[in-house]
């Protein structure tokens, strides 16, 4: 896993992670595993050149 992002959500009562994981093969495992957590609503897969990366690389890297 190359990066976590944890931030809570406007109502402060669910937070949203973004995961940043460079290979298809330990994507797909890291969404199976995840899936099976209770807590966990929803997941979205976004390719790693999606704006919400590069938006936190551009602010973690300045």
């Amino acid at each position: 896993m190359e990066g976590i992002l944890c931030m809570p959500m406007t109502d402060k009562q669910f937070s949203k992670i973004w995961l940043l994981v460079d290979e298809d093969e330990r994507l797909e495992q890291v969404i199976l595993q995840t899936n099976k957590l209770i807590d966990v609503l929803d997941i979205t897969e976004h390719a790693a050149s999606h704006e919400v990366f590069e938006k936190l690389e551009c602010f973690f890297n300045s």
